[in-house]
């Protein structure tokens, strides 16, 4: 027996209601995947190339002074012949993308070069360009060892790890032949770097675009409140990018996975000592702090035999003097030692420090006469 005309109407209204949501959830979730593929195809060169938005005060922020790297060990350096204000301060860098003066590959006769690679420590975050202890140490070597001419190339870049440091020397600084290599490190150096540009397969089955979106923003509160402590942050007004959870290996795009943790930092210590014995170069390895992995970091270098400067026993002195007691994360970042605090990198009477420090270390480790003796200075 055939049904009514209107029960077969109202049945097929309440199949068209019941399957509407569905219809229009799917047709989101279509939307998202699209959304996708079309942020795929921004490649991190065209982001990076948007014009730079200034603040109001007219500095420049640090996504303006850097621009992409082939190189996904790489992935950014600072952009060639700058000349600007950042954090407040006087920022240059030559023709090579470096914060030094204008220098050519091929160093003078008697001419010693160390090539400096770090972060932003080594770079001068929040100092001027004079400030850096890369240039006052050039300064103190050629005072005090006048017969002999020092240059120091610095190749930092904030937000730089160990990984990508060691591959900035060999895409940058091997060019400039160095004598001696200086690495900085710090606590973050297991990290992710700042800006890491984030594929994602649009077709992927396992996983719903529309979901992530909504889960991201519902915990974006509760992220920003934790300080993104292991987050790769980003300024979403200027690039679309993803913010990664470091400790979360699913979120890490696969052409970073060798960037992060302490395999990938120790390749890159055995990668610094072979280019040693080839490139006949001695290496340093120095740090503002000692504190969180740093420790670990300083004791894989001494087992390669790499040269260990470190300024904790300066930092030490400092606060006894000054506080009766020794160092503490606390003290140091209400003291003069920081830029300021809500910038907590080494202020420019902390730089002077480690240029002292450095220069001591390289006297009595015998660094600087072994340099001097195989350029027959004085």
């Amino acid at each position: 027996m055939t049904q009514p005309t209107s029960q077969r109407s109202n049945s097929s209204k309440l199949k068209i209601v019941l399957l509407a949501p569905v219809l229009g959830l799917l047709i989101l979730e279509v939307g998202f995947r699209i959304r996708v593929h079309q942020r795929n195809r921004r490649t991190l060169a065209e982001a990076l190339e948007v014009p730079a938005i200034q603040e109001e005060n007219g500095r420049t922020r640090f996504i303006d002074i850097i621009q992409p790297h082939i190189n996904d060990n790489i992935i950014y350096e600072l952009r060639p012949d700058l000349n600007t204000t950042f954090k407040g301060q006087a920022l240059h860098t030559n023709s090579h993308g470096l914060r030094s003066p204008e220098r050519a590959h091929q160093a003078e006769d008697g001419e010693l070069t160390i090539v400096g690679i770090g972060a932003s420590m080594m770079f001068g975050h929040g100092l001027s360009d004079e400030e850096l202890y890369a240039p006052i140490l050039e300064q103190a070597l050629n005072q005090k060892y006048p017969h002999s001419k020092w240059r120091f190339i610095n190749t930092a870049v904030p937000s730089h790890n160990v990984v990508m440091k060691v591959e900035t020397l060999v895409d940058k600084g091997l060019a400039f032949k160095p004598d001696l290599v200086l690495l900085n490190i710090a606590g973050n150096n297991l990290d992710l770097p700042e800006y890491v540009r984030k594929h994602e397969d649009p077709l992927a089955g396992d996983r719903s675009f529309l979901l992530d979106f909504f889960s991201d923003w519902s915990g974006r509160k509760r992220i920003h409140e934790e300080r993104m402590a292991e987050m790769a942050w980003v300024d979403r007004k200027k690039i679309e990018w993803n913010p990664l959870i470091k400790t979360d290996p699913e979120k890490i795009p696969e052409e970073y996975q060798d960037l992060l943790g302490w395999k990938p930092f120790r390749a890159a210590l055995d990668k610094l000592e072979e280019l040693g014995r080839e490139h006949d170069f001695e290496v340093v390895i120095f740090a503002f702090i000692e504190h969180d992995l740093v420790p670990g970091m300083l004791e894989e270098g001494r087992q390669r035999g790499f040269h260990v400067s470190s300024l904790m026993p300066d930092l030490e002195a400092y606060f006894e003097e000054k506080t009766g007691s020794g160092f503490t994360v606390e003290k140091y970042k209400a003291s003069e030692l920081v830029v300021s605090g809500q910038n907590l990198h080494p202020s420019r009477i902390q730089h002077r420090m480690a240029m002292q420090r450095l220069l001591a270390d390289l006297e009595s480790t015998g660094v600087v006469d072994r340099l001097l003796e195989r350029e027959g200075g004085e």
